[in-house]
């Protein structure tokens, strides 16, 4: 079970603190995209944790660029960060759409300030890149579409379990003048 300080984030919008929680996020989502809300939800916990050493992060100077294409990731770095209405907010996804050219990676500046962030690479099995690719073709088995949708469940509840340290790679320190393409 999630505790709710666990699931939520602060971060402050023309300097007034907020409290956002996941649970609004995936309401905002609306979709079938759980695992992009959860593992963006937990990207922006650690992005805000580092951007926030010495005051806390603010909606109004953040930017990021985004690996993953994904609606469900989207949606919630929408919801936290305002970026995607603001057009601070691009993808660089090699493949055009969700399938195995995406990239768990993010970078999210502020002001001077960079944080890249990558998904641990074992964390996103085989088999939901594999049945991504299944899907919608001649390949397409009779269950995969009620596998894929139990998958995404899964990972969007496994990602909860674990701390945000093993979950994620965040590079620190760096200035957003030597920020590259790809995080």
């Amino acid at each position: 079970m999630r505790s709710a300080v666990r699931t939520q984030l602060q971060i402050a919008d023309m300097g007034m603190p907020l409290t956002l929680d996941y649970e609004q996020a995936l309401a905002a989502h609306g979709g079938e995209s759980w695992f992009g809300v959860a593992v963006a939800f937990r990207m922006l916990q650690a992005a805000g944790r580092a951007l926030s050493r010495r005051r806390l992060w603010d909606r109004q100077r953040l930017w990021i660029s985004s690996g993953h294409p994904g609606n469900g990731v989207r949606d919630a770095v929408e919801f936290v960060t305002r970026c995607v209405s603001r057009d601070r907010y691009r993808v660089e996804s090699d493949g055009g759409g969700c399938g195995p050219a995406m990239r768990f990676a993010w970078q999210v500046g502020q002001g001077g300030e960079l944080v890249r962030l990558q998904l641990r690479h074992d964390f996103v099995p085989q088999e939901l890149y594999q049945l991504l690719e299944r899907i919608d073709s001649q390949q397409e088995q009779r269950q995969d579409r009620v596998r894929f949708a139990a998958l995404k469940w899964q990972l969007a509840e496994q990602v909860w379990r674990e701390p945000l340290a093993r979950l994620f790679r965040v590079d620190t320190g760096i200035r957003a003048a030597e920020r590259c393409r790809r995080a």
